[in-house]
């Protein structure tokens, strides 16, 4: 992902928005809060991380960036219910992925070089 380029998108979609629009990311790998710096209003901007496939994954995840408003965290979560979606609410700017994607890799990497089991 280009974290340069996603803050381009957010700062020229941003003008375009509904009054009550909101602005989300799929992003597991960016900081939130960093995209979320070139926004003039921040508090409608939040990660909202679909997990792969979508259409059969029923876990959704919510992630506030910096000054994300709770309003904004609630709308996201009813639409996510509607979609029939189990949500999970984060508290920190990362999702799930991000804390543990590097774990599962190095992981996966240690059992790669030891082969397989005899």
């Amino acid at each position: 992902e280009d974290a340069g380029a996603k803050r381009s998108v957010l700062a020229q979609g941003e003008p375009e928005l509904a009054e009550d629009g909101i602005l989300c990311t799929n992003t597991s790998s960016l900081g939130l809060s960093d995209l979320a710096s070139v926004l003039k209003d921040p508090g409608r901007f939040a990660g909202w991380h679909w997990f792969h496939p979508a259409d059969l994954v029923e876990l959704v995840e919510i992630v506030p960036a910096s000054g994300t408003r709770e309003a904004t965290i609630q709308r996201l979560e009813g639409w996510s219910r509607v979609l029939g979606k189990t949500v999970h609410i984060g508290t920190k700017p990362v999702t799930i992925v991000g804390v543990t994607e590097p774990e599962f890799r190095a992981l996966a990497a240690r059992k790669a070089r030891r082969g397989p089991r005899r």
